[in-house]
């Protein structure tokens, strides 16, 4: 629950206009920062844990929480080893703490796949952090999805694209097995 800070739990109920526009006040409420404490204490709580190999850590956000898995993989670079941010928000915007502005602190392999269609991630944004990364040379993979709209991973919304979600899920798998698996 990324809104613990003000809720304590939350069920977004996309058919009601009231349940969105709480879920963007909650959403404003959140910074990088705040996700980087709550991403440090959870990587402190592996590391105490022998089941856990917290020196090999994935970081993967969608939508909202895209710019999250960047900024902590920005963060944590010595254990990050892979991140994706699947149509992310928010990843090449005008404001100091942008993801954008720390691609060259991140260590590990990057994914990032943004939609054609997305009301909240144009054209321009994408290859404003396209070119951050090939401006350092990151071992990232970012890929533009022709007729995809914003949403395209989900099965269960109306934005559902089985052949772009299919190449998510391929690119996925294949950025965990290289990066964490033994």
């Amino acid at each position: 629950n990324l809104y613990y800070r003000d809720v304590p739990s939350f069920i977004v109920h996309r058919e009601d206009p009231a349940s969105s526009q709480f879920m963007f006040k909650l959403m404003s409420n959140l910074s990088n920062a705040m996700v980087a404490r709550d991403a440090a204490a959870m990587i402190n709580h592996a590391r105490a844990d022998t089941a856990a190999d917290a020196n090999r850590v994935g970081t993967t956000g969608y939508c909202m929480s895209g710019p999250f898995a960047l900024w902590i993989a920005a963060e944590f670079p010595e254990v990050v080893k892979s991140v994706a941010s699947i149509h992310g928000v928010k990843l090449a915007v005008d404001a100091d703490d942008s993801p954008h502005r720390r691609v060259g602190d991140i260590s590990g392999e990057v994914l990032v796949m943004a939609a054609e269609h997305d009301d909240f991630v144009d054209r321009a944004h994408y290859d404003r952090l396209v070119a951050a990364f090939e401006a350092v040379s990151t071992n990232a993979h970012c890929e533009w999805v022709d007729e995809a709209h914003h949403g395209f991973v989900f099965p269960q919304r109306a934005k559902f694209h089985k052949a772009a979600a299919e190449r998510h899920w391929e690119l996925l798998y294949g950025l965990l097995d290289r990066t964490l698996k033994n």
